[in-house]
């Protein structure tokens, strides 16, 4: 399949995987670094769906390396592209998505309310929430409480 192959990242990223639950967060890094990069080739399709988690994990492995700012931008990324898909629009930061929400609930609503089925909209949302978690850890170990507080 070669070296650049969008299965080579999914690979990549489970072994990141393995890494990190035994504990070798260095080594979990750099296969999750390598699996982002081949999963944002132009010939891979770049689909962000599929590369959030990779993010979250790298900001996982970031986060126990105490490398905190990196950790804190994957984390940052990965929740972006969430919101994104959540929302049905480009998500750059934070506040953009906290003043987005009271939409977001009120879909959630009208879907309840239909009978339509709301369990990928929850399932996204309870990612965000995690993210949102991990954010907050990374900015009180920065000492940004107020970022912390903030998140």
């Amino acid at each position: 399949l070669g070296r650049e192959h969008v299965l080579l990242s999914k690979t990549l990223s489970e072994v990141g995987v393995v890494r990190f639950k035994t504990g070798e967060y260095t080594i979990a890094k750099q296969s999750f670094t390598e699996a982002l990069r081949i999963m944002r080739l132009p010939d891979n399709g770049n689909d962000s769906s599929s590369i959030y988690p990779t993010l979250s994990h790298l900001g996982h492995a970031l986060y126990k390396n105490k490398e905190l700012k990196l950790a804190s931008e994957s984390y940052l990324e990965s929740f972006n592209i969430q919101a994104s898909i959540v929302i049905g629009e480009e998500n750059r930061d934070l506040e953009g998505f906290s003043k987005k929400m009271r939409s977001i609930e009120d879909e959630i609503l009208s879907l309840d309310q239909s009978g339509e089925d709301t369990s990928e909209l929850s399932s996204a949302l309870g990612g965000i929430a995690n993210i949102l978690r991990y954010i907050g850890l990374v900015n009180q170990e920065l000492g940004d409480f107020e970022q912390a507080l903030y998140v």
